[in-house]
């Protein structure tokens, strides 16, 4: 039989059960003829049965108030469990946004490496400015070394038509020169598009960053809020183990409180979640789109491709070909035949990926030029549902 708790009510009602049946049975056993004034076993009866019809009902409102509490107490271990997977899962969310800041500071680092490539680009278009400048002063110099010539026309017709050949072929290097400074200035200007591009991704992926911070800020008060709630709760509980039924089912409404505070707080874990997921996948295209570009390079009159595949065990082909050169890794190299200098050339490249078939195939055209280095990379085409 489980042990009843203390109560000052039941205590009282016994104690007055006890005062009376004890006159009772001592003037049982003093007299065998009860006084005329004395009150008989009849009359003591109800008083009885009235007593213990209280204390029967005073034990069943005990049970009651017993199984209320026991219903509290579950209900307070079920919150205090779901407390814990929440924290667990907050403990998660911290470790996601630590990874998402150190990848953020390897994006920084890649941009900055971007910017120091540029400012190479620009001191190698300033020289090609200065070497511009140059031809047009040899220019200048040939057309008065032409006026001279046409002074005594007469005596070097012959020297004359030499230094006219000599002044075409340097006016054609000229326009040469003038059609690769455009081409220089528009591939100056792409990349400056794309770099403010990236700026402007970096600091929309900050700003989710931001507001992610901000949930899980949130995040950390409710749950702060509901364990304090909690506790309080339990202290009541165990104040007013003996209290009625009413201040069970207080205890009760409490419980389900918690109950839908921890419910908000899954809610804003999810949204939290969500907000990061789309962080990382963010992040994850600036980092593709950073690790994009093309350099000026000494490659004795050839172009280097440095390409990133989507896993080791891809299959990359140039112009339909299968390059084996560096399988095994994400990172393949290969060098062209020599080129001819100054002329645009285009080749297709293809990756697959084995056991995914031609959906997850990648493919794009590439224009290059000789004496360059293109590092490119090459994703996993996203399959649409």
């Amino acid at each position: 039989m489980t042990q009843l708790p203390s109560c000052p009510v039941i205590t009282s009602r016994l104690i007055a059960l006890a005062l009376c049946l004890g006159p009772i049975g001592a003037s049982g056993a003093q007299t065998t003829k009860p006084p005329a004034t004395a009150a008989t076993p009849g009359q003591a009866s109800p008083e009885l049965a009235k007593t213990k019809a209280e204390l029967t009902q005073t034990q069943k409102n005990l049970s009651e108030a017993r199984q209320a509490l026991a219903r509290s107490q579950a209900n307070l271990m079920t919150t205090q469990k779901q407390l814990v997977e929440s924290k667990q899962g907050q403990t998660r969310t911290q470790s996601e946004l630590a990874r998402v800041r150190k990848e953020l500071a390897e994006t920084v680092n890649a941009r900055e490496g971007l910017r120091k490539e540029l400012e190479v680009e620009k001191a190698q278009h300033r020289a090609t400015q200065a070497r511009l400048e140059q031809t047009s002063r040899s220019l200048a110099r040939s057309q008065e070394a032409l006026g001279s010539t046409q002074k005594g026309l007469a005596e070097t017709q012959q020297l004359l038509t030499k230094t006219q050949t000599e002044l075409t072929a340097a006016q054609k290097t000229l326009t040469e020169t003038s059609a690769a400074r455009e081409a220089l200035r528009k591939e100056l200007v792409t990349e400056r598009a794309r770099q403010q591009t990236l700026a402007a991704q970096q600091a929309k992926t900050s700003q989710e960053l931001a507001g992610a911070r901000n949930a899980l800020a949130e995040m950390t008060a409710a749950r702060d809020a509901a364990a304090r709630e909690i506790k309080a709760a339990r202290e009541a509980a165990a104040r007013e183990i003996d209290a009625t039924r009413a201040q069970s089912s207080a205890a009760v409404r409490k419980a389900e409180e918690a109950d839908k505070e921890l419910g908000q707080t899954r809610t804003r874990l999810g949204t939290a979640e969500a907000e990061l997921a789309a962080a990382r996948k963010e992040l994850e295209a600036s980092r593709h789109r950073l690790g994009e570009v093309s350099l000026s390079s000494d490659e004795g009159g050839r172009a280097r491709f440095i390409i990133e595949v989507p896993s080791p065990d891809a299959r990359l082909y140039v112009d339909g070909k299968l390059r084996p050169d560096g399988e095994g890794k994400r990172i393949r190299e290969f060098v062209t035949a020599k080129l001819q200098p100054g002329k645009r050339y285009e080749l297709e490249l293809r990756v697959e990926v084995p056991g995914k078939g031609e959906a997850a195939a990648t493919s794009r055209q590439v224009l290059f030029v000789a004496d360059t280095e293109h590092r490119l990379c090459l994703p996993e085409r996203e399959k649409r549902p």
